[in-house]
């Protein structure tokens, strides 16, 4: 694991670098169970023919303390599988996802789906990744490991790369392999 902190970049955080693959953007929590959101994100990769990339956002209060076991089991998955898992620490997970979103070019979000009383449902999470970004697709896993497609937001247009909100980055950590 490499730690960069506020500001600092590796060469692969450069925007449209040359190198830099389309992605698909695996959003993950730090429970163990989000291993099914990363070999499913790993399957739509290889489908889409891009690369998978984990993805988590954790509070603030956590920055500087151990990854704990789950984020390290759940970092080994993402190597054993060819991804790149970055965590970054912020209280608002939603603009840090935004702008990466908006700096990557990130081709397919994978998440998990929710389940209240056993009825599917989109979190507000992933209503709002689909307002703000309407041409990404969404798929989300359910418990059993089971891929599903989340619907368009109807009447929206699909946004291209370069008209997506670039907010900065108010992280106090970043961690990425």
């Amino acid at each position: 694991m490499k730690k960069e902190h506020q500001g600092g970049r590796s060469e692969m955080d450069v925007p449209g670098s040359p190198a830099e693959p389309s992605l698909v953007l695996v959003c993950v929590t730090d429970q163990k169970q989000c291993e099914r959101l990363i070999h499913a994100g790993v399957l739509v990769a290889r489908r889409e023919s891009l690369a998978p990339h984990v993805f988590s956002v954790q509070p603030k209060a956590q920055a500087g303390r151990n990854c704990g076991i789950a984020l390290e089991y759940l970092f080994r998955i993402a190597k054993d599988s060819g991804a790149d898992m970055t965590v970054y620490y912020s209280d608002d997970p939603m603009e840090v996802t935004s702008s990466f979103l908006g700096r990557k070019p990130v081709r397919h979000i994978v998440t998990g789906l929710p389940s209240t009383g056993g009825r599917r449902q989109d979190s507000g999470f992933v209503r709002e990744l689909r307002k703000r970004f309407p041409g990404i697709p969404i798929s989300m896993v359910d418990l059993n490991g089971s891929i599903h497609a989340a619907e368009p937001v109807p009447g929206r247009e699909a946004r291209s790369a370069d008209s997506r909100e670039r907010r900065h980055l108010h992280e106090h950590a970043i961690y990425t392999k």
